[in-house]
């Protein structure tokens, strides 16, 4: 746990030193577009984890349901006697 804070915070200060270097050699339109496209793409990280958990909870629930009904299916003629 404190290691993930610790890494974040180097992240952002790696972050912060890239935008002021950025700002020195382009300008502060060219920085300010630089920290808007790097927080846009931090948010399209954040929503491709969110969708690939969501599928992968989606193909979990469709096996779940698959291995009942094959369960099922088995045990109607197992116990047909």
């Amino acid at each position: 746990m404190i290691l993930c804070s610790v890494q974040r915070e180097l992240r952002l200060l790696t972050l912060y030193l890239s935008l002021q270097m950025f700002s020195t050699l382009y300008g502060q339109t060219a920085a300010a577009l630089y920290a808007k496209a790097a927080g846009q793409n931090a948010q399209a990280r954040q929503l491709y984890n969110a969708s690939a958990d969501t599928y992968y909870k989606a193909n979990d629930a469709a096996a779940y349901d698959d291995w009942v009904r094959a369960r099922n299916h088995w045990d109607y003629f197992y116990n047909r006697s």
